[in-house]
């Protein structure tokens, strides 16, 4: 018996790193997995695997930025299962550098916000009302370290931020509704992935942009020194909070950096 027998997840960002991951975690654990990213050849790939592992697995192309695309991907997961149980945030963008305050651009509050804070808040509202209708469900959200140290681009650590707001609102909103709708937080310290793999090449390429002051700074509070996650590492922690198993769990955020900033 799986963990998550008979339950129908969507998660976003399931193209590669931690998205892909979880999608495959989830699938292996009894999931039908709804996979939503922008890049439809890499989900295809994944899913190509967790059909030949015996699991189930609908790839939906979408860009949480484009409210149409949202709206496909939610009418694509009623038509073809009749409910929802777990939605799973993991799509995100981060900025190339890690611009502080006083050096974050236009074109990063456009991008970033767009995607981290926007798309996510668009998802998860059209999860939220289908959970209103069925009286339950489960959101999980992949924020940041950053959100809690501040050791991030200021418009991604801002955008993270937001997303632990978020789920405390969710939790408050429905704390009171029998069944209930639960909305947990992950914090990840660094994780190896496309997305840091290429901001580690642009700092080497002499593409940072922030001041050695900062970047001394940030690397005070950094847990590379203490251990560097694989995808794997977080998407069991968003296993257990998707599964019953977390049941009593609501509201929560958790930093998973090796407890490098307790």
């Amino acid at each position: 018996m799986g963990r998550l027998d008979g339950k129908i997840c969507i998660v976003t960002g399931a193209s590669s790193g931690i998205g892909a991951a979880t999608a495959k975690m989830f699938a292996k654990e009894g999931a039908k997995v709804v996979m939503a990213a922008r890049r439809k050849e890499l989900m295809d790939t994944v899913a190509g695997l967790i059909t030949k592992a015996g699991g189930e697995a609908l790839v939906v192309p979408t860009d949480i930025t484009e409210q149409a695309q949202v709206d496909n991907l939610f009418a694509k997961t009623m038509e073809t299962y009749g409910k929802l149980d777990v939605l799973v945030n993991v799509a995100g963008g981060i900025s190339t550098g890690l611009r502080p305050i006083d050096s974050c651009t236009d074109e990063e509050l456009e991008r970033i916000v767009n995607t981290n804070l926007r798309g996510t808040l668009r998802v998860t509202r059209a999860a939220t009302q289908i959970f209103t209708k069925q009286g339950e469900g489960n959101v999980v959200t992949v924020s940041s370290v950053s959100a809690v140290t501040g050791c991030g681009a200021a418009v991604y650590t801002a955008t993270k931020g937001a997303l632990i707001s978020m789920t405390r609102h969710i939790a408050l909103r429905y704390a009171v509704k029998r069944p209930l709708v639960r909305a947990n937080c992950v914090c990840p310290g660094s994780v190896w992935t496309d997305m840091t793999r290429a901001e580690l090449a642009a700092q080497e390429a002499g593409y940072e942009p922030m001041s050695q002051e900062f970047n001394d700074a940030v690397a005070q509070h950094s847990c590379a020194g203490v251990g560097i996650s694989k995808t794997v590492d977080i998407a069991n922690v968003l296993l257990f909070l998707a599964s019953d198993e977390s049941a009593c769990v609501n509201g929560q955020v958790l930093t998973l950096d090796y407890g490098c900033n307790l």
